[in-house]
């Protein structure tokens, strides 16, 4: 005789116990997975995906992204060549992410328009009978009014390089001529302008206003042409500037710092650059006051052929460079925070022997304060910790539900036995057992997750999150949505499947009696 069992009497054969010890059972399986779902959000922290997250976070109210060379305990002072970007690490940058970079790079400009409201050449000081100082002149003091606020020079150690597209994302705008494009060509600020304007210009070369001096630059000395202070041309040099297209065309010294310290390797007077443009740079984006005291812009713009040269001759050094942030693109950040990775590891035996706590940076910055709160805050241990804790509730889990299920199939068997003696499949008493295990597991992985989430969001993460970069490292997504499913399943299917499969190994006559 064949016994067909609906699917409505296997469910309430299923249903069947106590429903105090299911409710029980469910509460405490759907805590236990909820605290390994907890621990779960650290199984899927990835040290990249955490620092572009927090690169992402910390760039999202910044209007650039800035990529330069930091190092700690190295000895050095800011602006040392060691700790400059050379130019492989800036060709790296270039091509390692799709922005328009500017440039901050090393370089020796003067500004030579000394004239007689440059330098005061009267009697600065009133004396008394013996000679001692009373007072300053009026003469002086009308001088200091004059030029009060004014540079006196203009030194120019760094220029700016960039694609005429990555001016115009500065919002750079051409007042006058156009941007520079040869080797020796160069545009200046708005700013530079005016100060033309107010002190007029000289050509300092032609008046012989560069003597060699001494330099010491990372602990060496250096000879170089400079402008000399007490080299004071007379007043007939001086050209007015009354307009931008004055100053076009208009040559400035450009000089360079040697490294050896030989008199005759420097018998030339410094190169001349010729200004060709001037650029309103009043409109750009304000610099983020949350960035160190790093300078990537300046007043003065050097071509792109002048950069490529420098690279070619070796001599490229890199401060600083940006890139507007506009798309705030996912893809761009990641590749920043793995070409920054890559260059701090790569730039490493830069330093090898300074100290043993060098701490280098070349990239992204911020990037490597990431990794320092990683290590500060002893995160591996706390995800180790916690997931520890997690383990250990899901084997309670499991335990509870191999309890359980092994329970409810000794409460079922006499029904289930009987069955057995009437004809009744092995497939259909399987039925019986796992459709009732299947709606508890529903049941189990429903709490778990609404447990978890509101744990997560309403505990977890507020309490695990690092404040200035604004994530935590424990992350829930749909892995652990993913892991709460499995685990809600698959514990209390295998912990049905075990006694299940003993029962139906057992003679009918000892299902029934329970001998």
């Amino acid at each position: 005789m064949k016994t067909k069992l609906p699917f409505r009497m296997c469910l309430r054969l299923g249903l069947q116990g106590k429903w105090v010890t299911k409710c029980f059972t469910v509460l405490l399986s759907a805590m236990s997975f909820m605290l390994f779902a907890i621990a779960s959000t650290a199984f899927t922290f990835n040290v990249l995906n955490f620092q572009v997250r927090g690169y992402q976070y910390y760039m999202a109210d910044k209007e650039y992204y800035l990529f330069s060379n930091e190092t700690g305990n190295t000895g050095y002072s800011p602006g040392s060549e060691e700790l400059l970007l050379t130019g492989e690490e800036t060709a790296l940058i270039e091509d390692g992410v799709e922005l328009n970079f500017l440039a901050a790079c090393r370089d020796q400009i003067d500004m030579g328009y000394f004239l007689d409201k440059s330098y005061f050449r009267g009697e600065k000081y009133k004396y008394d009978e013996d000679g001692e100082i009373v007072g300053e002149t009026e003469e002086y003091k009308a001088y200091l009014r004059e030029v009060e606020g004014k540079p006196l020079d203009f030194s120019g150690v760094k220029v700016s390089v960039g694609s005429e597209a990555s001016y115009k994302e500065l919002n750079y705008r051409l007042l006058a001529g156009r941007y520079p494009e040869a080797v020796n060509e160069i545009a200046v600020s708005e700013e530079i302008y005016e100060d033309f304007a107010w002190g007029g210009y000289v050509d300092a070369l032609a008046e012989g206003c560069y003597t060699l001096q001494e330099f010491t630059f990372v602990f060496e000395t250096y000879e170089a042409y400079a402008w000399d202070d007490s080299v004071i041309p007379p007043e007939e040099a001086g050209v007015k500037i009354n307009s931008y297209e004055d100053l076009l065309g208009k040559t400035l010294g450009h000089y360079e710092l040697k490294e050896e310290n030989r008199r005759d390797e420097h018998e030339t007077l410094p190169d001349e650059v010729v200004i060709v443009g001037i650029v309103d740079m009043s409109d750009r984006p304000a610099w983020p006051r949350r960035y160190p005291y790093i300078e990537p812009f300046s007043s003065i713009l050097r071509s792109e052929a002048w950069l490529q040269a420098q690279r070619e001759a070796g001599k490229l050094y890199t401060e600083s460079m940006v890139a507007r942030n506009f798309n705030k693109s996912v893809d761009v950040v990641r590749d920043a925070v793995s070409l920054t990775l890559a260059l701090s590891e790569a730039a490493t035996p830069r330093f090898e022997g300074l100290s043993p706590y060098v701490d280098v940076c070349v990239g992204a910055y911020y990037v490597n304060s990431l990794v320092d709160y990683m290590i500060d805050t002893n995160l591996y241990l706390l995800i180790l910790i916690v997931c520890g804790v997690g383990v250990v509730f899901l084997i309670f889990a499991i335990l509870l539900n191999a309890h359980l299920m092994t329970a409810m199939t000794e409460l079922k068997r006499r029904q289930v036995g009987v069955l057995r003696a009437l004809g009744a499949k092995e497939g259909q008493i399987e039925c019986i057992f796992l459709t009732g295990t299947l709606l508890l597991s529903a049941v189990i992985f429903l709490c778990s997750l609404a447990a978890t989430i509101a744990v997560y969001y309403g505990f977890w993460q507020p309490l695990t999150m690092f404040d200035q970069i604004g994530l935590s490292p424990f992350v829930f997504n749909g892995w652990t949505v993913l892991i709460l499913a499995a685990l809600s399943f698959a514990v209390p299917l295998l912990s049905t499947s075990v006694p299940l499969k003993k029962f139906l190994e057992k003679p009918v006559v000892k299902n029934i009696t329970g001998k």
